[in-house]
């Protein structure tokens, strides 16, 4: 069996955000509308417009919260001394 790189499970990981991304908000977006079956089109209802607005909103806090919580240089200095073999200072203090 053929490992993965991480490049590769950070691509599908990309397109699988993407595709729920847009299958929810697009799920959002026509939530309580009446169907024209005259019609073969699909509008959104200004209620699912809505919806769609506070989960963007919602998301986009949740991601500066993670954002404003992230410290690049500690995850910085475990790569780099992973990638050299030694232990991190994060590790080094968890034994101690």
């Amino acid at each position: 069996m053929k490992r993965l790189t991480k490049s590769q499970i950070w691509i599908f990981a990309m397109k699988l955000s993407q595709s729920v991304a847009m299958l929810a908000f697009t799920s959002l977006a026509i939530l309580g509308i009446n169907q024209d079956t005259s019609s073969n089109g699909i509008v959104a209802s200004e209620h699912g417009l809505r919806l769609v607005a506070i989960a963007a909103v919602a998301f986009c806090l949740l991601g500066a919260v993670f954002l404003f919580f992230y410290r690049e240089k500690n995850v910085n200095d475990v790569i780099t001394r992973d990638k050299k073999g030694q232990k991190s200072a994060l590790e080094a203090e968890s034994k101690e």
